[in-house]
């Protein structure tokens, strides 16, 4: 009932506006009135977001053949300005559109546009399908999903992507405190990069946060979505590691903080086998370095302390293949992988057919190492440690098994230095090797 009033009132007041002195007479039917009703859930967020409120949009008739608002001869185009629109319920548009032609044909089709209000840089656009108004009133009801589309169209101020950001890190690896405002658009990729970093094995670790309130813009409009690339390495020294932080899916900014650098460069590891699997490794540079951790197959096995290169593994199955994995935990709980390597324990591999004396490891070592020699058969074995002036500094003697033997050897009480190792087995077989002690 309502509509019908508000047409009756509308046809009346555009006769009174043109007089029928113009040539605008009933029997020819030159005014055309419609009613036009949206009955789909027209939402703020085409596929989603709430229903419409009254008063929310605006609407437009619009030519089908030239996408615009009528223009003259048509009179009554106040229905342009959305006047007497209405949502009679949520998502349901109500418009009465008058309009007139001094003519008895009307060729032209329209459709109506519903506009929402911009939030966040879009705004929905909702379009019917095209009609061809008949002459005299009629009602046009759109009604099914078939019969409005809508998309989503930028508005308000025009994103500006940031280009590039570059974290200069203020010590050369460990934790870091920086951070900055990226703004991501549609299309955009933002490069960031970290650097310079003294060694290509640097590498940089960095949190992505929704919004910039952390990063000393709190009004931006937060995007929760983005994809970052790998980190890529760059130059020869001093070296750059790049990434790309790119657009996925809305626009807006976020908050890019550098956290860490890997303070931990890679160390040499081996792993031998010998009725026991034994791991030695060198000594990692590092900053705040608080133990090694051991793990065997993707399970921690075991930690040492700092200045400790060594572990043995007792605990194995024959044929079976085991990867260990050293990695370094630093004071502030960052771990970070060293170096892996693999072995299958073989009963065939502890036969020894020779003696021998190995080089120690690791070398240069600070302040212990392993020293490795061999016995064909069981026997008594002196091993002496002599500094470079010849001094005896260490002595180890007493009887020993065939096969592959170690002997951990500390020189905590002693000088940096060039040293040598003597080994004597029985009366079969003696030998010496150079070592270097660096504090």
């Amino acid at each position: 009932m309502k509509g019908k009033l508000l047409l009756i009132a509308a046809m009346l007041m555009a006769f009174a506006a043109v007089g029928f002195g113009q040539g605008f007479q009933c029997d020819i039917a030159s005014f055309l009135s419609e009613d036009l009703e949206g009955l789909a859930d027209l939402t703020d967020a085409c596929t989603e977001g709430e229903l419409f409120a009254d008063g929310v949009p605006t609407g437009l008739v619009i030519d089908c053949a030239t996408g615009l608002e009528p223009p003259a001869p048509y009179f009554g185009t106040q229905f342009t300005t959305n006047m007497g629109g209405e949502f009679e319920l949520p998502g349901n548009f109500y418009y009465p559109a008058y309009f007139g032609h001094p003519t008895n044909t009307f060729a032209n089709t329209f459709r109506f546009e519903v506009t929402g209000p911009c939030v966040g840089g879009v705004y929905p656009v909702w379009v019917s399908t095209c009609f061809t108004p008949a002459v005299g009133p009629a009602n046009y009801f759109f009604k099914g999903a078939g019969e409005w589309t809508c998309e989503m169209r930028s508005c308000g101020t025009p994103c500006v992507p940031t280009p590039e950001v570059n974290f200069t890190p203020t010590v050369a690896y460990g934790e870091q405190d920086m951070s900055a405002c990226v703004t991501l658009c549609e299309g955009s990729t933002t490069v960031i990069s970290v650097g310079p970093v003294p060694l290509p094995d640097r590498i940089p670790e960095v949190s992505i946060l929704p919004g910039c309130e952390i990063c000393g813009d709190p009004d931006c409009t937060p995007a929760n979505v983005w994809n970052l690339t790998e980190w890529v390495l760059t130059g020869t020294g001093p070296y750059y590691y790049v990434a790309n932080l790119s657009y996925a899916a809305e626009e807006g900014c976020v908050c890019v903080h550098l956290d860490f650098i890997e303070a931990v460069e890679t160390v040499d590891l081996d792993v031998a086998f010998d009725g026991a699997v034994r791991l030695n490794w060198t000594e990692a540079t590092t900053a705040n370095l608080d133990k090694y951790i051991i793990s065997r197959n993707g399970s921690e096995i075991a930690s040492v302390a700092a200045d400790v290169y060594s572990y043995v593994d007792e605990s194995f199955e024959y044929g079976v293949n085991y990867t260990y994995e050293l990695a370094a935990l630093d004071l502030s709980g960052h771990r970070t992988v060293l170096a892996t390597e693999s072995i299958t324990p073989s009963e065939g591999a502890i036969t020894v057919t020779e003696y021998a004396l190995h080089q120690n490891f690791p070398n240069p070592f600070n302040p212990t190492t392993t020293i490795r020699f061999d016995l064909v058969k069981a026997n008594h074995v002196s091993l002496k440690v002599f500094n470079a002036t010849g001094q005896e500094v260490a002595t180890m003697s007493g009887e020993f098994p065939l096969g592959v033997n170690f002997h951990n050897f500390d020189a905590t009480n002693l000088t940096s230095g060039l040293y040598f190792y003597t080994i004597q087995i029985g009366d079969v077989y003696s030998a010496t090797k150079k070592m270097l002690l660096v504090k």
